[in-house]
């Protein structure tokens, strides 16, 4: 993850997050199809052209992320800080964090294109995580954050963000483990679930995912992405109710609405 200041490699991540987003949106189930398309969209002028640099918008620096750890954390950040960007925050980004984690209270984060909204949110999600780490209460089962978006592929793209950063936890050795994972009408029963694509969905498993309709309902994730319509489902559905019933709703604390970009 990165902020604007740090503008190297974006637009292969830019070309890269379209493509995953066309692929999620138009997926085949024959294999020789699926590598066909991948093809196209890899060929310069077949699909896809671009992206192409525009001026960058000139949002205002705040601190270093890791400068807000160690405030919030003393002496015991190391264990957070392989999760966050190296470069400064965005002022809003900050306002975001210390408002919804260190106040408590709502916001709602209204900003332009690639000005890091998803660290807006997600930052003060992260930091209660780890807070219940530290305390030893994030062992205790339940949903503590659930990110709602109008469009399957704009969870899927936040699907890859918290893979992302689970594997950049996991290789710095952090024992700080959150868990999340993505209930939609795709997502699988269990690994037979063949005719929603249970081994392809199995096989490409992000670091900390849960991938199966059957282990959220037994150890829901900490962080769990789904759509608007899906969750009515998942509020009426009995085979749905493990995911909230009992006290596995004590530790819930964030509900986060995504807009369309």
């Amino acid at each position: 993850m990165s902020n604007d200041s740090d503008i190297t490699g974006w637009p292969e991540k830019i070309r890269q997050r379209y493509e995953n987003y066309l692929k999620t949106s138009f997926f085949f189930k024959e294999a020789s199809l699926r590598k066909s398309f991948e093809k196209a969209l890899r060929e310069e002028g077949q699909l896809m052209k671009g992206p192409f640099p525009e001026e960058q918008h000139g949002f205002v620096q705040g601190s270093l992320a890791s400068s807000i750890v160690a405030e919030c954390f003393p002496d015991r950040s190391d264990d957070l800080l392989a999760a966050l960007i190296k470069a400064p925050l965005y002022q809003h980004q900050e306002q975001a964090l210390c408002t919804t984690y260190v106040k408590k209270q709502n916001v709602v984060v209204a900003t332009g294109t690639a000005s890091g909204k998803t660290e807006s949110f997600l930052y003060p999600i992260l930091f209660e995580l780890y807070q219940q780490y530290l305390s030893g209460k994030l062992k205790e089962p339940g949903i503590r954050a659930m990110i709602l978006y109008p469009m399957n592929a704009l969870a899927n793209d936040q699907r890859e963000r918290l893979g992302e950063i689970c594997r950049q936890l996991h290789d710095a050795r952090s024992e700080f483990k959150p868990t999340f994972g993505q209930y939609t009408g795709q997502t699988p029963k269990d690994n037979r679930d063949h005719n929603r694509n249970a081994t392809l969905r199995g096989d490409d498993r992000q670091h900390g995912e849960l991938v199966f309709r059957n282990e959220m309902r037994d150890n829901p994730p900490h962080i769990l992405l789904t759509n608007y319509s899906m969750l009515e489902y998942l509020l009426i559905r009995p085979e749905d109710s493990p995911l909230f019933d009992g006290n596995r709703g004590t530790f819930w604390q964030f509900i986060v609405l995504g807009a369309r970009p």
